[in-house]
């Protein structure tokens, strides 16, 4: 049975981390999103039309598979796009963590649009700043409750938009992003002092939903701020195709083996 966890602030979520060692999947079972369990369906009573810029949002959902944290070697976050669920993503979080004993994450967007679909944010941009201050200090709490541990961002469409910042906060100290199908969504904070670690990102020449130059613009800013990227163009239009899948694999491999040669996050956070 999968975890799932209720954060209704960044205290709450840090509380709740605490629990995924011990309310994690061990059975290594891995299920398609048709089959996914009746009780992992959403519960809450959220309401369907929350204010998108309040701060009183309400809680992450999230879902948690694949290696316990106690046991992994490192802890993979996937954030979804616009009108979908966190669960969408478990089939390739899937396939990109369990290889190598990740645990995987899947918080939901707290912004319902009915229909049990979601979004981190209007399509107008009203909520983005709020979106990151909550998943941001959902991260941080990963961070300060699990020191030693490799963590990497990865979102597609909308949620690679967020991904695209949330990967600059120094709090957080990620090793790694995975950014699918992105855009710019505001001003990237060029000056961050987050470390400059190699990103990853997939897009279509053919996307209709957010354009192919969108993804290049963002590889030119974060080149131009000191990031290593690995851009993968694929013909096709807003999807993760076998080939991006493919190269993502690539690229996680290379960071989580780079990481374990490296500084623990702890010492460079100051945080032993």
């Amino acid at each position: 049975m999968r975890t799932l966890l209720h954060c209704p602030h960044v205290l709450g979520c840090f509380f709740a981390l605490a629990l995924l060692n011990t309310h994690c999947d061990t059975s290594n079972q891995r299920k398609t999103v048709s089959d996914e369990p009746a009780e992992t369906k959403r519960t809450d009573t959220r309401s369907e039309h929350p204010d998108p810029d309040s701060k009183k949002q309400p809680e992450l959902l999230i879902r948690q598979q694949g290696t316990p944290i106690g046991e992994s070697r490192g802890i993979l976050v996937l954030l979804h796009g616009y009108g979908a669920q966190g669960r969408d993503l478990m089939g390739l979080g899937s396939a990109l963590g369990a290889p190598l004993s990740f645990t995987e994450l899947y918080p939901q967007a707290p912004l319902a649009l009915g229909n049990d679909r979601y979004a981190w944010f209007r399509r107008d941009g009203r909520g983005f700043s709020a979106a990151l201050q909550k998943v941001g200090g959902f991260l941080r709490g990963l961070r300060q409750q699990y020191p030693e541990k490799s963590i990497i961002i990865a979102g597609f469409s909308q949620g690679a938009m967020l991904s695209a910042q949330l990967l600059l906060d120094a709090q957080s100290a990620l090793q790694g992003a995975l950014l699918f199908s992105p855009a710019i969504q505001g001003e990237l904070p060029v000056e961050s002092e987050a470390p400059r670690f190699p990103i990853f990102i997939s897009h279509g020449t053919q996307d209709r939903i957010l354009p192919f130059r969108g993804g290049k613009n963002l590889e030119q800013q974060f080149t131009d701020a000191g990031y290593s990227v690995r851009f993968i163009e694929f013909q096709g239009g807003h999807s993760i195709p076998r080939i991006a899948r493919k190269e993502a694999a690539n690229y996680l491999s290379e960071r989580i083996q780079a990481e374990e040669k490296s500084e623990k996050p702890s010492k460079l956070l100051g945080l032993e």
